[in-house]
């Protein structure tokens, strides 16, 4: 029964202590409030530009709208009879609209392709900077350092070896 050397108590910790460092690092970068700060204002970000597209397509067809009542009497005869005016003794029937508070297709696959375009305009190392990234980077630069370790221990015991 071989007795270990301090020296070699002394790596063991060493490596152990790196990688708490390491692991504790990784959970404060993905459980600090700045990193919850962050994916707030990106969900922040993605839901006011959906907004400013809607918007600005309601701009685009308020703005047809507005031109066609100027300078179209076809337009302005529609209107009237939307708002209820009609000739005299003529019959107004009105089609119902249901889910008229919900945006149509074209709208909902817009918003779909802008989510799924900013992940796509994003390069590959801000992808790894997302959520998970931190803690991955965290636990390869451990490995790292622990693969170093052992290589050095390796090294050191089969150069120590030869020298006796």
């Amino acid at each position: 029964m071989s007795a270990e050397s301090p020296a070699a108590l002394f790596d063991q910790r060493f490596v152990v202590l790196v990688l708490w460092l390491c692991v504790g690092g990784a959970l404060w970068l993905l459980l600090s409030p700045a990193a919850f700060q962050r994916r707030a204002l990106i969900r922040e970000v993605a839901r006011v530009e959906a907004n400013r597209q809607t918007e600005l397509d309601r701009h685009r067809q308020l703005k047809r709208w507005r031109d066609g009542l100027e300078s179209d009497p076809s337009v302005i005869e529609r209107q009237a009879r939307n708002l209820g005016y009609g000739r005299p003794n003529e019959r107004s029937y009105r089609a119902l609209t249901p889910g008229r508070n919900l945006p149509d297709e074209a709208t909902w696959r817009r918003s779909l392709y802008l989510a799924r375009g900013a992940w796509r305009n994003q390069s590959w190392s801000e992808r790894i900077r997302g959520t998970v990234g931190p803690v991955l980077a965290a636990i390869a630069i451990g490995a790292a350092l622990y693969f170093i370790y052992r290589i050095w221990k390796f090294r050191k015991s089969r150069y120590s070896a030869n020298s006796e």
